[in-house]
């Protein structure tokens, strides 16, 4: 009973040191080997159970590192990269990869009241609007209200094209957007962000118009299984939930939506060369799947 008190008070302490003002690492030191000695008074005679259980708590301890880093700068420069790579990246291998997918876009899409519209998925500040066709009407979905200012920005004085509107809202919830009214639909790392593919997949179907298009590159889980970047892949992906990155096999979703026009689709790791941002948990992000749906 006195070692059942033990444990408690030391578990109780631990909360108060850390939640204080005056926090010690010291005291944090000394009331965890406190907690440690606990636990191993309790823990049965048997060596292959102490065995197990240490081997699990370091397995966990290792896997909780993302988490208790998370605000130490290396992780916060990661956060701020992850952020960066999703909305606007430079990467010269992605840029080549987006003018090849959105190079003529809307060339064989559907019309609507004879104009081409575009609805862009995780549209942010409006990075690539500069692939979008002169005389289009232009409609940005982004979750993060605070792009809607800077996406307006680039339709100031511009006659270019017509901007309809934005909406702050995930692609599996496009439910003011009319069925069948947009010709095109463009996703640039837009769906790894919602755990639901398939809900959003039959959002895309619902409002694309017959023909229209779905033009998609996002990153995805690699194909080289036990290889460095899959190993990467493995250890990073709690820490990508937390970023709210749920990055899954996009083109099989794709594939098994029903797009009865058929589904053209490329797979390609991107280099790390000229990329040193493309470290620790950022270098899951190099496997991609980019191509067009027709619907």
């Amino acid at each position: 009973m006195s070692s059942l008190l033990t444990g408690i008070t030391t578990i109780t302490t631990i909360s108060a040191v850390t939640l204080s003002d005056d926090f010690s690492l010291q005291d944090l030191i000394d009331h965890t080997r406190d907690l440690g000695t606990w636990i191993n008074a309790w823990l049965p005679r048997n060596l292959f159970v102490r065995c197990l259980f240490y081997t699990g708590v370091t397995v966990a301890a290792v896997r909780a590192l993302p988490l208790l880093l998370r605000r130490t700068a290396l992780f916060e420069g990661c956060t701020s990269q992850c952020f960066f790579f999703h909305k606007a990246t430079s990467h010269p291998e992605l840029l080549e990869m987006k003018q090849e997918l959105l190079k003529d876009i809307g060339a064989e899409a559907p019309l609507i009241d004879g104009k081409l519209v575009v609805l862009e998925l995780g549209c942010g500040s409006g990075t690539n609007l500069g692939y979008v066709p002169e005389g289009s009407v232009y409609i940005g979905v982004d979750p993060d209200i605070t792009e809607k200012e800077k996406l307006e920005l680039n339709f100031v004085g511009n006659e270019k094209f017509t901007y309809d509107r934005f909406l702050c809202s995930t692609p599996c919830e496009l439910y003011s957007i009319a069925d069948e009214s947009v010709s095109v639909v463009i996703s640039i790392h837009g769906l790894c962000s919602y755990f639901n593919l398939s809900a959003s997949l039959h959002e895309v179907l619902r409002v694309l118009a017959p023909g229209g298009k779905f033009y998609f590159l996002e990153h995805v889980p690699t194909r080289r299984r036990w290889s460095y970047t899959w190993f990467t892949q493995l250890n990073f992906r709690l820490q990508n939930v937390w970023w709210g990155c749920y990055y899954g096999n996009v083109e099989g979703a794709v594939r098994g939506a029903h797009f009865r026009g058929g589904v053209r689709c490329q797979y390609r790791e991107i280099s790390l060369a000229g990329a040193e941002h493309f470290i620790g948990p950022m270098r899951v992000y190099t496997p991609h799947v980019y191509g067009v749906a027709t619907k």
